[in-house]
C-alpha cells in the first residue's frame, strides 16, 4: 500500500477510537447520575491511601481508603471507586463520601478529582480529540490526493 494512501485508514481508524472512547464516557456519565441518584452523603475519614499502577510506565494513581458509619451504626471501612494523582485527601483528613445505601461499600468522594464524574470527563476530551484528529487527517490527505492526482 502506498503511503499517500494510508492516511484515510488512518483518519478513519481515529475517528471510529474516538467514537469509541466517547460511547465510553457517556456509559460512565449515566452509571454516575444513577449513582448520584440513589447515593447518601456523609463524612468519612481517609484511613489509607492504596497505590493502583494502571500500568508499568504510567505514575501511580492514589486511591483513598475510608470508614464511615453508617445510620445504623455499623461502621464501614471501603476504597474508593476510583483515585487520582496527585492524592485526593491525606491518612487522617475527614472527607465527604458518596455510598450506595444498599450496597455501602460502593463509595465515591463527594466531589474533586477522584470522582468517576472526573474520569469521564477526561474519556470524553480523548474521545473529542481523537475524533477531530481522525477529521484532520481525512482533511489532509483528501487534499494530498487531490494535488497528487492532479
Amino acid at each position: 500500500m502506498e503511503p499517500l494512501y494510508a492516511f484515510p485508514l488512518g483518519s478513519a481508524f481515529f475517528v471510529v477510537a474516538g467514537v469509541a472512547v466517547l460511547v465510553a464516557a457517556r456509559r460512565r456519565s449515566r452509571a454516575w447520575k444513577r449513582f448520584l441518584g440513589s447515593s447518601q452523603v456523609t463524612q468519612a475519614q481517609v484511613l489509607d491511601l492504596r497505590v493502583h499502577h494502571p500500568r508499568h510506565d504510567v505514575d501511580p494513581i492514589f486511591v483513598p481508603v475510608v470508614r464511615f458509619p453508617l445510620l445504623d451504626g455499623r461502621m464501614v471501612e471501603a476504597e474508593t471507586m476510583s483515585g487520582s494523582r496527585p492524592a485526593p485527601a491525606r491518612r487522617g483528613d475527614v472527607v465527604m463520601v458518596r455510598f450506595d445505601p444498599e450496597d455501602p461499600s460502593r463509595v465515591s468522594l463527594a466531589d474533586g478529582l477522584a470522582t468517576p464524574a472526573a474520569g469521564g470527563c477526561v474519556l470524553a476530551g480523548l474521545g473529542v480529540g481523537f475524533v477531530v484528529l481522525g477529521l484532520l487527517l481525512g482533511l489532509v490527505s483528501a487534499f494530498l490526493l487531490l494535488v497528487v492526482t492532479a
